[in-house]
C-alpha cells in the first residue's frame, strides 16, 4: 500500500490523524515522565534520558504541526 501525503488526504481524514498522532504524543509524554521520575528516584543520572526523551517527542511534534498546517490550509481553499 502506498502512502498518502498530507496534501491529498481530506479534511475529516487529517483530523483524524491529527487525533492520533497527538495520543501518541501524549503517551510518550507519560511514558518519559514516569521514566524520568525514576531515575531521578533511583539516583541515576538521568541527563542522557533526557536526551532522549527530547529526541523522540519532536519529531511527532513536527508531524502535529504539519497536520495542524495543512488542516488550515485545506479550510482556507473551502
Amino acid at each position: 500500500m502506498q502512502k498518502k501525503k498530507y496534501t491529498d488526504l481530506s479534511v475529516p481524514q487529517l483530523k483524524k490523524l491529527q487525533k492520533v498522532f497527538l495520543g501518541i504524543f501524549l503517551g510518550l509524554v507519560i511514558l518519559w515522565i514516569i521514566v524520568l521520575s525514576m531515575m531521578y528516584y533511583n539516583g541515576k543520572s538521568f541527563a542522557t534520558f533526557i536526551a532522549v526523551a527530547v529526541a523522540t517527542l519532536i519529531p511527532n511534534f513536527i508531524n502535529i504541526l504539519n497536520i495542524s498546517n495543512q488542516i488550515k490550509q485545506k479550510e482556507k481553499e473551502l
